[in-house]
C-alpha cells in the first residue's frame, strides 16, 4: 500500500505543477490518485493476465495449426499416395481394357474362321450326300447290269451245254459258233470281272454284295470251264471218229480244228 502512495504522490508532483505541494497535503485527493493507480494496476494485471491468456490461445492455436498441418501434410501424402495407387490401377485398367480388345478382336476372327469352316464343311458334307448318292445309284445301276450280265451268260453257259451234248460231225459250224461267244461271254465275263474289282475298291461297305457277285462269276467261270471241257470233248470225239473212218480227211480236220 505504501508503494502505491508514493507512486500517487509522484503522478500528482509530475501532474499538479503548482499544485502539487497542496495536492499532497490534502488526503482525499492522495487517496484518489491512489485508488486510480490502483484500478490502472488492477487493470493493468488483468490485462496481462488476458494477455497471458491470449498468448496462451495463440501458442495453443499455434500448436494446433502445426498439429493440423502436420495432419494436413500426412493426409495430402496419403492422398497423393492413393492418386499413385489411382492413377496406376488406371493404367493397369487402361493395359486390361486394351488386352481385352484385342483378344475379342481375336476371338472375333477366330469365330469368322470358324464360321467360315462351319459353312464350308457344310458345303462339303453336301457334296459328300450327293456324291454318295450318284454312288450308290451308279451302283445300283452296276448291279442291275451286272445281275443281267450273269443270267444271259448262265443262259448262254446252259444252252452251249445241251448244244454241245448231242454235238456231232453236223454241228461242228454250230460248235465253233458256240465257241466263238464262249470266248465273247468270257471275255464280256473277264469285263464284268474287272468292273468288280473296281467296284469294290470304292468301299468297303459294298465288299458283302460284290463277294456275292464274285461267288457267282466264280461259278460261272467254273461253267464256263465245264462247258468249256464239254466242248473239247464233243470235238475230240468226232475227230477220233472222223480218224478212224477217214484217215485220209485228217490234215484236213486238224486244219478246221
Amino acid at each position: 500500500m505504501g508503494r502505491l502512495r508514493n507512486r500517487a504522490v509522484e503522478l500528482i508532483a509530475k501532474h499538479a505543477g503548482s499544485y502539487a505541494l497542496e495536492a499532497q497535503k490534502t488526503k482525499w485527493v492522495v487517496e484518489l490518485v491512489t485508488k486510480v493507480v490502483l484500478e490502472g494496476k488492477t487493470d493493468a494485471d488483468d490485462r496481462e493476465a488476458q494477455i497471458a491468456l491470449l498468448q496462451a490461445e495463440v501458442a495453443a492455436l499455434q500448436e494446433g495449426g502445426r498439429s493440423a498441418a502436420a495432419a494436413a501434410a500426412e493426409e495430402a501424402r496419403l492422398l497423393r499416395q492413393q492418386l499413385q495407387e489411382v492413377e496406376a490401377a488406371l493404367y493397369n485398367t487402361g493395359f486390361t481394357l486394351h488386352t481385352l480388345q484385342r483378344e475379342h478382336g481375336e476371338m472375333a476372327q477366330a469365330l469368322a474362321a470358324a464360321e467360315d469352316t462351319a459353312q464350308a464343311a457344310a458345303l462339303e458334307c453336301q457334296q459328300l450326300a450327293a456324291a454318295v448318292r450318284r454312288a450308290d445309284e451308279q451302283d445300283a445301276r452296276a448291279r442291275r447290269s451286272l445281275a443281267h450280265r450273269a443270267f444271259h451268260l448262265k443262259t448262254a453257259l446252259l444252252d452251249a451245254s445241251s448244244r454241245l451234248r448231242g454235238a456231232g460231225d453236223a454241228d461242228r459250224k454250230e460248235y465253233r459258233e458256240a465257241e466263238w461267244r464262249l470266248r465273247e461271254r468270257e471275255r464280256a465275263l473277264a469285263s464284268d470281272r474287272a468292273a468288280l474289282l473296281e467296284a469294290r475298291e470304292e468301299g468297303d461297305a459294298r465288299d458283302a454284295l460284290l463277294e456275292s457277285f464274285m461267288l457267282r462269276v466264280h461259278a460261272a467261270e467254273a461253267e464256263l470251264a465245264r462247258a468249256r471241257a464239254a466242248l473239247q470233248s464233243a470235238q475230240q470225239g468226232p475227230q477220233q471218229q472222223d480218224a478212224t473212218r477217214q484217215p485220209a480227211q485228217q490234215p484236213a480236220l486238224r486244219r478246221q480244228g
